[in-house]
């Protein structure tokens, strides 16, 4: 059995963290969860477009406003429940990494940064 644990995914964006993140979490059968993905389903719940512009100013927003809250609204959007392993993808600043490390403690968090070609 596999120790729970976050597993994050970091890179570029179209770089495949969702392809990858995906798969991940179906073979360990842990639940999944993506920044984008909140992100995309807050702004279409306010009316707003999910163009890659507008759903930067919302997260620079929402890391700006109240980190923690964030961290745990995503991770809520995936059915996360403490002491079970989660895959989320889309981790684009250290200092959230370190509030996630907080919210899921003593569990341990496994970042994964994709570096793949442009091509």
């Amino acid at each position: 059995m596999i120790t729970p644990a976050v597993v994050a995914f970091s890179a570029r964006q179209a770089s495949g963290k969702s392809i990858v993140s995906t798969a991940v979490a179906e073979e360990l059968g842990w639940a999944r969860a993506g920044f984008g993905d909140y992100l995309r389903g807050l702004a279409a719940s306010r009316g707003l477009s999910t163009e890659r512009e507008v759903l930067q100013k919302i997260g620079e927003r929402l890391v700006r406003d109240n980190l923690e809250q964030f961290c745990r609204d995503v991770l809520a959007s995936g059915g996360w429940i403490p002491g079970r392993g989660i895959v989320l993808d889309g981790i684009r600043h250290s200092q959230t990494l370190g509030v996630l490390k907080d919210i899921v403690a003593p569990m341990p968090v496994i970042l994964i940064y994709l570096d793949v070609p442009d091509s």
